[in-house]
């Protein structure tokens, strides 16, 4: 997962799989920072973040911001049904 930077264009292998949403959360953790991130169609993800990039990007709790997810890293999988 990929935060994008308002103040960059986007690479050719980013163009697909954008998700727009707001930062929920921001915590540190070790030399990461945990991003909650909720999407406009309420998915959520859990972004870590090394603590060098996170300071660059300087994002603020409840800050509107877009996220890249690479295609070649997306796995789907099955959802087993617990109700039988």
């Amino acid at each position: 997962i990929m935060i994008l930077r308002q103040d960059k264009p986007l690479g050719h292998n980013m163009e697909q799989n954008i998700l727009h949403g707001v930062a929920v959360s921001i915590y540190p953790h070790g030399r990461f920072v945990h991003v909650n991130f909720k999407a406009q169609n309420n998915l959520e993800l859990l972004i870590n973040v090394p603590e060098y990039a996170f300071n660059k990007l300087k994002l603020q709790k409840n800050e509107t911001i877009s996220v890249s997810l690479r295609k070649e890293s997306l796995f789907l999988c099955k959802r087993k049904d617990f109700t039988k």
